[in-house]
């Protein structure tokens, strides 16, 4: 039996939520990690760790939990999805606190690498691929988003970075995926801003106005099938 294992992590809500269901319901085993709590059920879900990301100091803690729940003993495949992540306050560098800047670096960037890390030592000789949600912020600056675009862009050049140094490694592969603008809890945050923190505000209330926001279920399914395709790791995926 091809036994196949996903871990992603903001698993609670928005396109987490929707990345659980998917994988679940396309025959992984998925353990969701996410501070928040999740009424779904499903028998492939095997596990939900309730975890706050942004806690570095307690990985070690996050690391037993994880491999305690995995009780498979032959793992065919692995995908880890880095996709937890904040905004943080919307608010000008020089107006922003330094524990908002602090722990938005380290959810959106610290965490990612350090849970990428833990995977790629723990399965060394199974095919494993690493799905960093990025986004359009990787690439250009927004107004007032500083923090958010900083750790997305630099999550995307870390991306690249591994790609490299795991080259050799045929059976690893990781990929920055841009995923559009979704229809989620952060959308409705950054509605609600102030102009004179986020300029550009009014682009995304007439997004919402037009329906042109992306349904997190199908966003969901399009990354399932990422796995199909012929990438080369390392590169940024717009879905």
């Amino acid at each position: 039996m091809h036994v196949k294992l996903a871990i992603i992590t903001g698993g609670s809500k928005g396109l987490g939520f929707s990345l659980v269901k998917t994988y679940c319901n396309h025959g992984f085993q998925v353990i969701s990690i996410s501070r928040s709590s999740s009424t779904f059920k499903h028998p492939n879900l095997i596990a939900t760790i309730a975890f706050d990301l942004s806690r570095i100091d307690f990985f070690k803690e996050l690391e037993k939990q994880l491999f305690n729940h995995i009780s498979i003993k032959v793992i065919n495949e692995v995908i880890l999805i880095n996709n937890a992540g904040t905004l943080g306050n919307i608010k000008t560098n020089e107006n922003n606190s330094i524990k908002n800047i602090d722990t938005t670096i380290k959810l959106n960037l610290t965490a990612p690498l350090a849970l990428t890390s833990i995977i790629t030592n723990r399965f060394k000789n199974t095919k494993t691929i690493v799905y960093n949600i990025s986004s359009g912020a990787a690439l250009k600056p927004y107004f007032g988003w500083a923090n958010y675009c900083a750790t997305k862009a630099g999550l995307a050049l870390a991306t690249k970075t591994i790609a490299i140094e795991q080259e050799k490694n045929s059976t690893f592969e990781i990929f920055s995926i841009i995923p559009g603008i979704i229809d989620t809890e952060m959308q409705t945050k950054i509605r609600k801003s102030n102009k004179s923190d986020f300029k550009q505000i009014e682009r995304f209330i007439q997004l919402k106005k037009e329906n042109l926001l992306l349904a997190p279920d199908a966003v969901a399914e399009k990354i399932y099938t990422i796995r199909y395709e012929k990438y080369k790791s390392g590169i940024s995926i717009t879905l």
